[in-house]
């Protein structure tokens, strides 16, 4: 053999070997927010929500799917407390973490998963790494809650396909750190050594509306021969809303309002009442302005607006006795109860 050639054949051999283990770095710490969306302060106090989220980290997957074994821990370093906070209230919502959809497999602050176990692996989701969380019930005033959460991940990921542990081109992504289990290029075991990984940042985002709950119940004067032999009903009508929310309290001027007179009907005649604030008193409640009433303005606990106790506002409902009595017949008309904070 040519002696000029004998020093060039290990060179020959090694290169290819040296670019099948070359670390590619084709994953990444992906930071981002995951949104349970917006829900009514009700909902939010009565049944539990729950979203996918990202794991703040993803890989260049290319085509064709993941065969083999790859190596993925997950350390949760915080999960903020397990609370979803909002910083204008001091309000917290109970959160917790899984790593399957199911919600049987929790995951706790501290400690550290092999995250292939988790999720079996055959069925790693390299893109995007997913999570679940699902927040339990609370009775929390509106606004913005978030948790921020602090996620550590290592991992020997091939993204290109392998065969008898050797991974194609451009070879195995290690996290930082991260070492033995490998002959050359060739890796068959877990890692000797997983190192410090990588910390990523996932924040959980829910906001919460303004809602509220009503008891309008129906209201009948009776019957009677003539207009002037009705008497005043009186009626309550009990708003609870969400914490701390103040409002007000509307009754529109009905189906058959005429110049701000508000009537019932039977076919196409009309009966003319009226609807007062209070038990007792004489001014109109309306839909407008100074019609409406406050909810400091309740009879029955104005003003405790924690979300759990609900105001009750009297009301006293007449039909005018000075107008002609109209054909016999059964009247009716439906008020909208409004509520705007």
């Amino acid at each position: 053999m040519n002696p000029w050639l004998r020093p060039l054949l290990p060179f020959l051999l090694l290169a290819p070997l040296s670019a099948w283990a070359t670390t590619a770095q084709q994953c990444r710490m992906q930071p981002g927010d995951s949104n349970f969306g917006t829900h009514s302060s009700l909902v939010i106090a009565r049944e539990p929500l729950q979203i996918q989220t990202r794991g703040g980290m993803a890989c260049d997957v290319r085509s064709g799917a993941i065969m083999g074994q790859n190596w993925v821990r997950l350390r949760l370093e915080s999960l903020d407390g397990n609370f979803l906070r909002n910083a204008k209230t001091g309000d917290r919502i109970p959160f917790d973490l899984y790593a399957d959809a199911s919600l049987k497999q929790m995951l706790r602050q501290g400690v550290t998963y092999d995250y292939a176990n988790l999720v079996g692996s055959g069925h790693l989701d390299l893109r995007t790494f997913p999570l679940h969380a699902r927040v339990r019930s609370a009775n929390v005033a509106a606004g913005t809650y978030v948790a921020t959460l602090q996620l550590r991940w290592y991992w020997r990921i091939c993204v290109t396909g392998q065969a008898l542990g050797v991974c194609a081109w451009p070879g195995w992504d290690n996290s930082p750190g991260l070492s033995g289990g490998c002959l050359g290029p060739v890796c068959l075991q877990g890692p000797s050594n997983w190192g410090n990984g990588m910390v990523t940042q996932v924040r959980l985002v829910l906001n919460v509306r303004n809602d509220c709950q009503l008891s309008a119940p129906a209201l009948d004067f009776g019957s009677a021969p003539l207009v002037s032999s009705f008497l005043p009903v009186q009626q309550r009508i009990q708003v609870r809303c969400t914490k701390g929310a103040h409002y007000s309290v509307g009754l529109s001027d009905g189906s058959h309002a005429s110049n701000g007179q508000r009537h019932m009907a039977s076919g196409n005649a009309r009966l003319a009442y009226e609807l007062y604030k209070t038990a007792s008193g004489n001014e109109r409640w309306g839909a407008q302005g100074a019609e409406r009433r406050p909810d400091g303005s309740a009879e029955s606990n104005p003003g405790q607006l924690d979300g759990l106790t609900a105001q009750g506002f009297d009301y006293r409902a007449e039909i005018l006795p000075e107008q002609p009595t109209p054909p016999a017949g059964t009247y009716t008309d439906s008020v909208v109860v409004d509520v705007r904070f």
